[in-house]
């Protein structure tokens, strides 16, 4: 297990601090290099100091292995992915699907050249076959606060983008999954379709940080925030969360999870998700005690119904309304296991509906020791 807190000049030295950290965990790097490829070349995208990485290990517990890839990118401002949203329009002075910060996605290979996130066996975008990934948006091009954990099968990132305001990415192997073959999989706080839009929302002309999506139960959005990939159910490579029969997105292949991320809107609340029962029941007023609940990740089905995959490794979803950002506690007594805290996505209400109190409650603790 390893953990790392420190600052970042930039999301390109983020980057290398991250490779830094998976080398020193044991990781392999497959290319860590700059990278000018573009798809898109509208005005004020810029290549400019963009790297990729490409990383690769083994994991999972033993007569249960596989070699897990995945695939990074950074970018100052640049669209990303190749399934993107073509539409020159602007949102909050930035592209639809442009971004800044560092991309994702995984692949059941690593083939080197072309563009970062096209390696053999990426995730597709339904019937498009253009590759899709997560990320994580909006990072500053100053210093940017970090945290890194890495438990089990899991890494996590960990961005402060501003004041008490914060980005996420995971990626590894699930636990708990049950018999199948597979298990890799990536999370970040934005989907790659269009995530300029995702992130930003048009309240009354003024554009507003209302949401990211990271280990949320989300269905209806362009593409999604999660990906995993296994072979089962008549399943043979990724699943990716999105938005289920969309057709302006080609997409058929979806996930659902039992976690939730930080819904704005009340109406998307109610009933969604067994840790809303823990979120809406907690802390204990007795003793302060805020029960934990996994990201538990399911697959549809044919039949429409779900099966259970697994849940990441070292990552829980807490009532974080007692601790502020980065704070954290041990569970037994001295020596036990210990926990870091942060919000869902940011301290404060919703102003577009600030009687939700669950804005300010929903918070992500990651356990920082084994």
């Amino acid at each position: 297990m390893a953990y790392e807190q420190s600052s970042a000049a930039g999301m390109h030295d983020l980057l290398d601090k991250l490779r830094l950290f998976l080398i020193a965990d044991g990781w392999a790097v497959n290319d860590y290099s700059a990278d000018s490829q573009m798809y898109r070349t509208w005005s004020g995208l810029d290549a400019t100091g963009s790297y990729r990485l490409h990383v690769q290990k083994i994991l999972g517990p033993i007569g249960d292995t596989e070699t897990c890839y995945f695939n990074f990118r950074s970018a100052t401002r640049l669209v990303l992915f190749e399934d993107n949203y073509d539409y020159t329009s602007q949102i909050n002075g930035r592209y639809r699907s442009e971004m800044r910060g560092i991309g994702i996605n995984g692949s059941s290979a690593y083939s080197g050249g072309g563009y970062w996130d096209q390696q053999t066996g990426a995730p597709e975008a339904g019937a498009t076959g253009k590759s899709i990934g997560a990320c994580m948006t909006e990072l500053p091009t100053g210093t940017i606060p970090y945290w890194f954990f890495s438990n089990g099968d899991t890494v996590v990132v960990v961005a402060e983008i501003l004041t008490d305001t914060f980005s996420f990415m995971a990626f590894g192997r699930l636990t708990g999954k049950g018999s199948y073959s597979g298990g890799p999989f990536y999370a970040a706080s934005s989907g790659s379709y269009c995530p300029s839009y995702q992130y930003w929302y048009n309240s009354g002309g003024n554009y507003e940080m209302v949401r990211t999506q990271f280990l949320a139960d989300l269905n209806g959005t362009y593409g999604g925030s999660m990906a995993v990939r296994f072979i089962a159910d008549g399943v043979t490579d990724w699943r990716h969360q999105g938005k289920e029969g969309s057709s302006s997105a080609g997409r058929t292949d979806y996930l659902r999870l039992a976690g939730l991320g930080p819904y704005s809107n009340p109406a998307q609340i109610q009933g969604r998700s067994v840790a809303v029962q823990f979120i809406t029941r907690a802390p204990n007023t007795f003793n302060a005690i805020a029960p934990m609940c996994p990201a538990y990740v399911f697959s549809k089905l044919d039949t429409g119904r779900y099966s259970y995959l697994g849940y990441p490794e070292g990552i829980r979803i807490i009532n974080r309304t007692q601790y502020n950002p980065g704070d954290s506690f041990i569970l037994g007594d001295t020596g036990g296991e210990e926990w870091v805290v942060f919000p869902a996505h940011q301290i404060g209400p919703d102003p577009n509906y600030p009687t939700c109190d669950l804005w300010n409650e929903i918070g992500f603790a990651f356990r920082k020791n084994t």
